[in-house]
């Protein structure tokens, strides 16, 4: 029964060791920028608003769409924390959708939407 409590013992010095040398080791190199989202509580929070980065194109559904893995609402909550460059949450939203126009575009709200104007002509007499 020792030799058995003695080997947890030593497993478990032996993953704390390997943990803390792995949280190192990414704090000398950088964290990949989708690992270090996914770490944070506050990404885990569903956006409520439809508008949430000041426009109406900017819906729920973009927001949750996923680019590289993490959703475009997290990204932008990401970009405006302390950890992620303390953004407001229109330089937030635009940074996120400069990043991923593909799929988190919609919500570049600052950018001015082009209506085609309607041209008429006239044929002289």
């Amino acid at each position: 029964m020792i030799a058995t409590s003695n080997i947890f013992i030593v497993i478990v010095a032996l993953l704390t060791t390997a943990i803390r040398s792995t949280s190192a080791e990414h704090r000398r190199s950088g964290v990949a920028p989708t690992e270090q989202l996914q770490q944070h509580s506050y990404v885990r929070r569903k956006v409520q608003s439809s508008s949430y980065c000041g426009c109406d194109a900017c819906t729920n559904k973009i927001l949750s769409t996923r680019a590289g893995g993490v959703k475009c609402g997290d990204r932008i909550e990401f970009k405006e924390s302390s950890e992620g460059g303390s953004l407001s949450r229109a330089d937030a939203c635009a940074f996120v959708a400069n990043e991923w126009p593909d799929i988190c575009g919609p919500c570049e709200c600052a950018a001015p939407v082009t209506t085609p104007v309607p041209t008429t002509t006239t044929t002289p007499p």
